[in-house]
């Protein structure tokens, strides 16, 4: 490896290429953005074709990634598909030929291998694999590739659900082959780049990011146009709970239509995606193909954010864990999808559409037979590696407590959740025998009994009240947010409560204003609106 190439270690890379069908894109606009970007600091450049390749090289120093990237009728390989084109990229001035890297045929009779060599051997240059998987980059580095690179993750057919960008690539190709590892595609941020280079990059590829005015304007046209829109267009909304199923059509304004509630379908395992994909046909049935944009599913569990597989689900739901919900119903209809859980998708309803619209940080706590929730920070979705982040309920309140359902003790959800309420109530209260309305004992009744005088209800909540006060300080411990909202359905009994809940959180958080602890104004509809806006909007 020569110093110029050397000298990319730890740099960022500028792509200057054509987007899509960019009629402005020229060799003098390629030259033009490879000067800017060197006197910015680059410490190479990705170009693509020999006009171009010349260009660049007449007005900058930086070593030059060459590509040729065209279509041959037969194959799927594009990026340098044969040796001709190779030699075309060389003999205009590059120091680096980048292909594809992929196990996939390839025009004429040269295996990978046989092509890499070749280059070595003849054009005397480096070799830059462009893969999509760790196998492939392995593959390739056996073949005789001088870098490997993540360019394809997400582009090749088997690869659309990796993560963009995919981090993870990086840092498995970097355990696996001793060949530097290049971290390309997707990356739109310094952050991103940071955390490639943190997981094992060699050097970073930007490209639309830093040269694509017309793509980056794009998307900010896209991220207000839910904005900007007449109620014509509807995204189908559901939300599955261990008993009941919403669904509905939700318009970009956030107001629900057509709602449906159905019982949840629990008799066998596969029958709740069926019953799903015959509900969903049903309202498509009614309308005009332009009409629907989208289908967004709120559900309890844990569901995997890059797959939209459900990754955890409760014992409810017979064979719901494992299904592949947005790859079967994206086939199937030919629709975005975006599937998460409940408490996420009443996170971003509630910063989209609810009481405490545009805070930001804002947590959720959904408090219903159990307790889970959301946050929202920089107006991202807070999801984790997994999808799994903020499982409130799980918080530890109370060491070596009441013994939790998940097997802990001391859990937020085992002192204020709607059924521990009932069962301390049930606790205290002792031989209910002689209880006139036996039946009444929900949380929503205790609730009632306490505004009504009884002094056990009201023992009862002001335990639930001060557990809950403990969860919320530890939130504004770990989130210092702007808003804190209460949701699901005991917290519809909040309401004369809530100033006791503020006063408590306020004794531990004197810089916190506990008037922003707020409470729903979404209700029972903010995991259908949120499952919706999280289609209509990059959230």
């Amino acid at each position: 490896m020569n110093k110029r190439v050397r000298n990319l270690k730890r740099g960022i890379i500028v792509s200057c290429q054509k987007k899509g069908n960019d009629e402005l894109f020229s060799p003098e606009i390629a030259a033009f953005m490879a000067r800017s970007a060197t006197l910015s600091g680059a410490v190479g450049l990705r170009v693509d074709g020999a006009d171009c390749i010349r260009a660049v090289k007449s007005v900058s120093p930086l070593p030059i990634i060459g590509i040729l990237k065209r279509r041959v009728e037969g194959v799927d390989v594009r990026i340098t598909p044969t040796f001709e084109d190779a030699r075309e990229v060389a003999e205009a001035g590059a120091d680096i030929i980048a292909l594809d890297g992929t196990q996939r045929p390839r025009p004429g009779n040269l295996t990978l291998a046989e092509l890499i060599q070749k280059i070595h051997r003849e054009l005397r240059l480096s070799v830059m694999a462009d893969v999509s998987t760790c196998e492939e980059g392995v593959r390739a580095a056996q073949a005789g590739a001088d870098f490997i690179a993540t360019t394809l993750s997400g582009y090749t057919p088997y690869t659309i659900q990796r993560p963009r960008p995919d981090i993870k690539l990086v840092r498995e190709l970097k355990r696996s082959v001793d060949v530097p590892v290049i971290a390309e595609g997707n990356l739109h941020t310094p952050g991103q780049a940071v955390k490639a280079l943190l997981a094992g990059a060699y050097a970073v590829v930007v490209g639309s990011a830093i040269t694509s005015p017309g793509e980056n304007t794009l998307r900010f046209v896209k991220a207000v146009k839910p904005l900007t829109q007449e109620n014509s267009k509807f995204a189908i909304v559901v939300d599955i709970g261990g008993t009941k199923t919403a669904i509905a059509l939700m318009a970009y304004d956030g107001s629900i239509s057509q709602l449906q509630l159905y019982p949840t379908p629990t008799q066998k395992p596969n029958q709740l995606i069926e019953f799903l994909r015959e509900a969903i046909r049903d309202i498509l049935n009614q309308y005009e193909d332009s009409a629907i944009t989208g289908i967004g599913i709120s559900t309890g569990g844990i569901v995997d954010p890059h797959s939209g597989t459900i990754l955890h689900a409760t014992p409810l739901l017979p064979g719901w864990m494992g299904t592949p919900v947005v790859d079967i119903l994206q086939r199937e209809f030919q629709l975005p999808v975006r599937v998460d859980n409940d408490g996420n998708m009443g996170a971003i309803g509630e910063y989209l559409y609810g009481a405490a619209k545009g805070s930001d940080p804002l947590v959720f706590i959904a408090i219903g037979t159990g307790i889970g929730g959301g946050a929202i920070i920089d107006g991202q979705l807070l999801k984790g590696k997994q999808g799994g982040a903020l499982n409130l309920g799980h918080i530890q309140v109370e060491k070596d407590g009441i013994p939790c359902n998940c097997g802990g003790r001391g859990c937020l959800e085992a002192y204020s959740s709607g059924r521990a309420i009932e069962q301390a109530y049930i606790d205290k209260k002792g031989d209910l025998s002689t209880d006139s309305n036996l039946m009444e004992i929900t949380a929503q009744a205790i609730f009632q009994r306490c505004a009504n005088g009884e002094s056990m209800a009201r023992k009862v909540i002001d335990r639930a009240l001060s557990y809950l006060a403990r969860g919320i300080s530890i939130l504004i411990e770990l989130f210092d947010p702007e808003a804190i909202v209460l949701g699901g359905g005991v917290s519809e009994s909040l309401g004369e409560y809530l100033d006791e809940l503020r006063t408590k959180v306020s004794c531990a958080h004197r810089l916190f204003s506990s008037e922003n602890i707020t409470l729903s104004t979404l209700g029972q509809k903010a995991n259908l609106i949120g499952a919706g806006a999280s289609l209509l909007f990059s959230v």
